[in-house]
């Protein structure tokens, strides 16, 4: 028999609380524990031994972000999804922030719901699996940080990193050159620390000279990294900072390199962070259905992507290890 994952929820109001557990534990796949208060919630955390949390911000003693932080301190990298009907973008930083991993406004739609917390399990569990050594330990710690200052995005660069890995892996890469992959896919994105505020944080679509200022987030991120001198990171710096070069015609950024001209792990990397964008919700959009984001991925074969990548990007696909439609069961403790 399966192991189910053990679901904790916390709801100030027991109507909603009810309707949220009663939809997943229809599902068959979770075990659910409702609670409506930050004191009963900590009293039963010990014998429930969550999985994921469901988390509403405002509840009776103390609010939603407190119970997340207690809850981090006995179950380290916990998952949490906050669920409330309050859509401030600074509940929405501090959430993200904190260390959440989604954010869902009320109402709510319960089938978006059960695929958010199914990903949200499977990258948990995946992030688990990942190799360990002090060089990667400290790219993840700067991909983390970086919720510090672009909150819309949750846990992109693990993400990228998880996916990154399974590509790497379906192409063969020696432990050695795996490592190289993870610390690039990890650190990618450092370059967003010199981006504004007032663009990086920006809730809606950007104007043509907004764009070109987060776009040189590439470039920054190579000037960040190329600061690093340690054998082990050789080659990093170009790595992390062509994620965005277009392998087929050269006209991505920040050097317009084209083809065998853009480092190997830099290719896997634009693959896993054009995956993760599809996947995912921003404060301008909805994630992409799973056929349509597998099909675009498709399209670009050859023309921004190189082709071995997609083609071992849809072998992890076929194997289970990169997911796309979690709207059904899967087995979320995964093996390999």
């Amino acid at each position: 028999m399966e192991k189910k994952a053990k679901i904790l929820v916390v709801d100030n109001d027991k109507s909603v609380r009810v309707t949220i557990g009663r939809f997943l534990e229809r599902t068959d796949q979770f075990e659910v524990h409702l609670t409506g208060s930050g004191p009963e919630t900590m009293d039963a955390v010990n014998d429930f031994q969550p999985d994921l949390a469901l988390l509403d911000i405002i509840i009776p003693e103390m609010d939603g972000f407190e119970v997340m932080d207690r809850l981090q301190l006995l179950f380290p990298r916990l998952p949490v999804i906050f669920i409330t009907g309050n859509d401030d973008v600074e509940y929405y930083r501090r959430a993200f922030f904190g260390g959440a991993d989604e954010y869902i406004t009320k109402p709510f739609d319960q089938r978006r719901i059960i695929e958010i917390i199914n990903r949200t399990l499977y990258y948990s569990l995946a992030a688990k699996r990942l190799p360990e050594n002090d060089h990667i330990s400290i790219a993840a710690a700067w991909g983390r940080g970086l919720n510090f200052r672009d909150s819309t995005t949750g846990c992109h660069s693990e993400r990228v990193a998880i996916t990154s890995l399974f590509i790497g892996q379906e192409m063969g890469l020696a432990d050695h050159e795996l490592t190289k992959l993870l610390i690039a896919a990890w650190t990618h994105d450092v370059g967003r620390m010199g981006v504004s505020d007032a663009i990086l944080l920006k809730r809606g679509r950007l104007i043509p000279s907004e764009w070109e200022e987060m776009k040189s987030h590439a470039q920054k991120s190579y000037d960040i990294l190329k600061e690093i001198t340690l054998p082990e990171w050789d080659g990093i710096a170009l790595a992390a900072a062509t994620h965005h070069e277009n392998w087929g015609n050269g006209k991505g950024y920040p050097f317009g390199l084209q083809g065998d001209q853009i480092p190997e792990n830099g290719c896997i990397i634009s693959a896993a962070d054009i995956w993760d964008a599809l996947q995912s919700r921003r404060p301008y959009k909805e994630p992409m259905p799973a056929d349509e984001s597998l099909a675009l991925m498709e399209t670009l074969n050859g023309k921004n992507l190189r082709p071995d990548v997609v083609d071992a990007f849809f072998k992890a696909h076929e194997k289970k290890r990169i997911i796309a439609d979690f709207s059904t069961p899967i087995n979320l403790f995964i093996n390999g």
